[in-house]
């Protein structure tokens, strides 16, 4: 079994097919549980898709996503080399509110901080660097 797994895509859209079912079949095979794969994918998706919407704002460019499991621990860390934007800096969301708004788009972070246990964001060499861990296999967060 593969300790790890590294994707490597364009920035498109198109691509996120590709990149949920490589790593959901990687995950599973790590054995880790269905809901706790769903809520990874769901992170890695989220990224994934607003660094190609906001990030890359439809230029060219790609996204690094390596992926690993080692015991009862996830890490998933996404590069890409769009302009600078760290999404811990932003300030949690009011789930009442933003509802209430009628809003359907903008939870993103919120899904990150929901279901990962651990995020940090770092700038090297001109890249976004987001490593997201996540403790697996034990009694997971409700959905």
């Amino acid at each position: 079994m593969e300790e790890s797994v590294q994707i490597k895509i364009q920035a498109d859209l198109k691509e996120l097919k590709k990149v949920r079912k490589r790593l959901e079949v990687f995950f599973s095979e790590c054995g880790v549980r269905e809901e706790e794969i769903f809520q990874i994918l769901l992170m890695v998706d989220e990224v994934t898709t607003n660094t190609i919407k906001y990030g890359y704002e439809g230029k060219h460019g790609t996204i690094e996503i390596q992926a690993s499991c080692r015991e009862n621990r996830v890490e998933v860390i996404i590069e890409d080399e769009a302009p600078p934007f760290n999404p811990l800096a932003y300030p949690s969301v009011d789930i009442e509110k933003h509802i209430q708004q009628g809003r359907t788009h903008g939870l993103g972070i919120h899904v990150l901080r929901t279901y990962a246990d651990e995020c940090q964001y770092e700038r090297v060499l001109s890249k976004n660097r987001l490593i997201i861990r996540k403790h697996v296999g034990e009694k997971a967060k409700p959905l």
